[in-house]
């Protein structure tokens, strides 16, 4: 263990003072320190007996003995007093500073939305008196980011975790686990449709939307200038002229992230059926005819 002994001489046919040799130690809490007088019997044959001894630690008796042993657990400075009377009532004493410190490791954090993918702002707000020789935060994914302000980037959805780590130059540490600090949901969306690509004027088409979650706002855009707000998930539409039409689901969770997702359309005009025949006489039979298809 670390000691600390208080011993100091002073002018002869005086009595022996004590002092500390150890000032503005830093020592990690809780730090227990053994405290010890030299031998008084010694000091009484050279300079007069000592009738008592008193240790005081910020104003508070601890100790009445030559040795102690004394358990530091608060982060502060702690002021150590020696009282001596010498046989006569003279009164001696010294009194010395002693450091106790400990990091507190703290931070804050920032999400830049709610939407995936998202940065996180971090930032390291740590008590501490000393220099960090280690400063870090590990990430849930086991990322590690080793700057006191970092942006981190979550492409995962999930509940999130952040741990932050610092070590002062004395080797005292703290650790702080913020578990379940936010929890990001995934929202994608996403059409599916009963018809081919390639449809025909006039003709119903089924669209499904197979969104992650069917609670949210969305609103069909048909490209034909009709546009539909729904949540349904099943919807129909009726394409009155031909042409290419990119039909967009636009969708908003509670978040406000947007999502959009599209399917394109062919449209083709309804054929004519026509034909002729190389004669349009009435004959007797038998009667050949030529008929020729020119339907378009």
């Amino acid at each position: 263990g670390l000691y600390i002994i208080f011993y100091n001489w002073i002018d002869p046919g005086k009595i022996a003072l004590p002092s500390a040799i150890v000032i503005n130690a830093m020592m990690c809490i809780p730090f227990s320190l053994r405290i010890i007088t030299p031998a008084f019997r010694d000091l009484e044959n050279s300079f007069g007996r000592l009738d008592s001894i008193q240790w005081f630690i910020d104003v508070i008796e601890v100790s009445q003995r030559d040795s102690f042993l004394y358990t530091f657990n608060q982060r502060k400075v702690y002021q150590i007093r020696y009282l001596a009377k010498d046989e006569v009532g003279c009164l001696y004493t010294r009194t010395k500073d002693y450091s106790i410190t400990k990091p507190q490791a703290s931070f804050s954090y920032a999400l830049q939305s709610n939407c995936l993918p998202v940065d996180i702002k971090i930032t390291n707000t740590s008590v501490f008196n000393d220099s960090l020789i280690n400063n870090y935060f590990l990430m849930d994914s086991g990322d590690t980011l080793f700057f006191p302000d970092s942006i981190y980037s979550y492409t995962a959805a999930g509940n999130k975790s952040i741990t932050l780590y610092i070590e002062n130059e004395f080797g005292c540490s703290d650790t702080l686990v913020q578990p379940n600090l936010f929890n990001l949901q995934p929202f994608n969306v996403a059409i599916r449709t009963l018809s081919n690509n390639d449809i025909c004027v006039g003709r119903r088409i089924i669209f499904r939307n197979v969104s992650s979650d069917g609670n949210n706002a969305f609103i069909w855009d048909f490209a034909d200038g009709d546009i539909i707000h729904t949540n349904r998930d099943t919807i129909t539409h009726v394409f009155d002229s031909a042409g290419i039409f990119n039909v967009k689901l636009r969708g908003e969770d509670a978040n406000g992230c947007v999502r959009f997702d599209s399917v394109r359309f062919t449209v083709e005009e309804n054929p004519i059926a026509e034909f002729t025949a190389d004669t349009t006489i009435s004959n007797c039979y038998p009667l050949e005819v030529q008929f020729q298809d020119t339907s378009y």
